[in-house]
């Protein structure tokens, strides 16, 4: 008897083990009206993300010009609780921040540059003459999640 129940703890900490959400949560929608209220500001239309790693309390939108020539880069910052944050950017240049390792897929057709320096998370692509940072500051928010948050970016217009 104490065999059968110990094959039968052995297969469900082999079951449990081998699952492949790896902690991974479900993502969540957010309010995005302060986030497309900006577009209008931008010289280009950039995706932004339809999904986060959890329920922003505070976000704060950045328009910038870079190189006086246009108004041509976004900074959106989502803060929850916890103070962890997730912030994208999207411009017509590339960000020079990159500590980026390595080559991820985002999608079939999406190719990303994936990288962690102390708790933050980057990951970094171009899509469209457009170029785009996610950054996690979180230690709940794992590199699935952030594929997955970069997986749900939509077009607005």
């Amino acid at each position: 008897m104490k065999k059968a129940i110990y094959i039968v703890m052995m297969f469900i900490f082999i079951l449990v083990g081998c699952s492949d959400e790896s902690g991974s949560k479900d993502l969540i929608e957010y309010n995005k009206e302060k986030v497309i209220s900006s577009l209008s500001k931008l010289e280009f239309n950039p995706k932004i993300p339809h999904l986060l790693s959890f329920e922003p309390t505070e976000t704060n939108v950045e328009v910038k010009e870079l190189g006086r020539l246009e108004t041509n880069y976004l900074t959106v910052t989502f803060v929850n609780d916890n103070q962890e944050e997730i912030t994208f950017r999207a411009g017509t240049t590339e960000n020079a921040i990159d500590f980026t390792e390595e080559k991820v897929n985002i999608t079939d057709n999406l190719v990303g540059r994936y990288g962690k320096k102390d708790k933050i998370k980057i990951l970094k692509w171009d899509e469209d003459n457009s170029y785009y940072d996610l950054l996690v500051d979180s230690d709940s928010t794992s590199k699935k999640e952030i594929l997955k948050i970069a997986k749900s970016f939509y077009r607005i217009n």
